[in-house]
């Protein structure tokens, strides 16, 4: 399963090899979801480097870890 997301992490393609035909729909719909929240973390470490090094003293790598104190 590869999944790829926009900077914002909103889901832009799935792509399902035909060998994941094997596993149940459980595990199926687990590895698309593992791999969409992989994705979407890597997203937010681009958009955080990029924002970063135009402004150093913005710190809200927090809103998209979800490691914000509630």
């Amino acid at each position: 399963v590869r999944v790829t997301v926009g900077m914002g992490g909103r889901l832009t393609g799935v792509v399902i090899a035909g060998r994941a035909m094997e596993y149940s729909g459980e595990a199926l719909s687990a590895e698309i979801m593992t791999a969409a929240s992989l994705a979407e973390k890597a997203a937010a470490r681009e958009v955080h480097s990029i924002a970063t090094e135009f402004y150093p003293g913005l710190d809200f790598w927090d809103q998209y870890t979800g490691e914000v104190d509630r």
